[in-house]
């Protein structure tokens, strides 16, 4: 994993440039573009390719909630990682939904923007512990359970031991490790739990397990 192409969207030019100088020192990182809002984004990613974006919730003509949606269904290989403010609850939840494959604060460091890239490089999620903690308590106090409560009943003890993992943001390989089962069949699960709780993401897989008491909601 080395020479990626990373997109900042943000709409404040400083933050913009101090995000990449961050950035510019990470040896995986090879180019740095730069977009002020959801419209410069989808233009540039027209263009040429690019590996991942650090997505900016607020910005104007279209915002990252938004742009992240259009992301995930016209180039679904792009990496987004929302960044966001204390008072961002509402809307990290709904770029949650969007399909981020992860979020940081915007005060975080050179050393945890490392750790995020590399992890959503390798497929897997990278969440600041601050947002996550955020973002659970929303859906806790905020959101309307959409799911039927008898489905719980229906899930296997195994299974639920899976959600658990997937909640704590453990990848195929770190759950398939811990239960000594093989990638294959960690797979299977995480599908067949997709499947009986009815979510369409493993965003849904979490809010199933918060509603139904399957996770601790204060961890």
């Amino acid at each position: 994993m080395e020479n990626l192409k990373v997109l900042i969207a943000d709409d404040h030019q400083m933050f913009r440039k101090g995000l990449e100088l961050s950035i510019k020192t990470i040896n995986s990182v090879g180019k740095i573009l730069q977009a002020e809002n959801g419209l410069f984004v989808m233009d540039i990613l027209s263009k040429e390719e690019v590996d991942i974006i650090f997505m900016d919730i607020k910005m104007p003509h279209q915002n990252g909630i938004e742009t992240t949606k259009l992301v995930v269904q016209k180039y679904p290989r792009v990496k987004v990682v929302a960044l966001s403010m204390y008072d961002d609850k509402d809307n990290i939840l709904e770029m949650f939904k969007a399909g981020v494959n992860g979020y940081l604060l915007k005060n975080t460091n050179k050393a945890e923007i490392e750790m995020a890239i590399n992890e959503v490089m390798m497929g897997g999620k990278y969440y600041s512990k601050e947002v996550s903690d955020v973002l659970l308590q929303r859906i806790i106090h905020a959101e309307t359970s959409t799911y039927n409560s008898d489905t719980s009943n229906q899930l296997t003890d195994r299974e639920k031991e899976v959600l658990k993992y997937v909640c704590a943001q453990m990848s195929t390989k770190e759950i398939a490790d811990v239960m000594c089962l093989s990638d294959k069949t960690i797979e299977g699960h995480r599908i067949r739990l997709i499947q009986k709780t009815n979510s369409k993401n493993l965003a849904g897989l979490v809010l199933y397990a918060v509603e139904h008491g399957l996770v601790d909601k204060h961890r």
